[in-house]
């Protein structure tokens, strides 16, 4: 709860959000090598926790998330601070006589969400929801299906499980 509190504060406060990239790169790395330190008592967790396989737990459920922990902060420093936006524009800045409209994605509007939780928690239903509400989706997919955004790997489709991490964009109005 207060590490919950005090990132929600950081960020509010702009203390985050206006932050160098290089600033909050050196934090997330720190973070994730303070997990990393700690996998053997992570993969512990996630199996008396979830109940998960111990091989499971330690390539995917712990391993993968680790690796993957391991590598944002250096592919963040190469993200271009701001990035051509192809929406629909919603303004204008003059240039001259003309005006030319290009959206931007600032660091302060966008708003990265990870969703955790042990199998069969509903992870992958919540991410189709949320990506359908927003209009990303015409229509959700199911598990049963095997057409959702997340679960596209043959192997996750048969067993009707994530097996990998998955992204997926969703864009607002707000």
């Amino acid at each position: 709860e207060q590490a919950i509190g005090a990132a929600r504060r950081a960020f509010d406060d702009g203390v985050w959000a206006n932050a160098p990239a290089s600033q909050r790169s050196a934090v997330v790395r720190r973070m994730a090598e303070y997990l990393t330190a700690r996998r053997d008592l992570l993969v512990s967790t996630v199996i008396v926790e979830a109940g998960a396989p111990h091989e499971n737990a330690t390539t995917i459920q712990v391993g993968a998330a680790l690796d993957h922990a391991q590598l944002i902060p250096d592919l963040y420093l190469q993200l271009a601070q701001q990035e051509y936006n192809p929406l629909p524009p919603t303004g204008h800045t003059p240039s001259g006589r003309v005006a030319v409209s290009m959206n931007v994605y600032e660091p302060g509007n966008i708003r990265n969400v990870v969703l955790v939780g042990h199998s069969g928690a509903g992870k992958t239903t919540l991410t189709e929801a949320v990506l359908f509400a927003a209009g990303a989706l015409t229509r959700m997919g199911t598990i049963e299906d095997g057409n959702t955004v997340s679960d596209h790997d043959p192997e996750e489709v048969r067993r009707g499980i994530s097996v990998s991490l998955a992204a997926a964009l969703c864009l607002t109005g707000t």
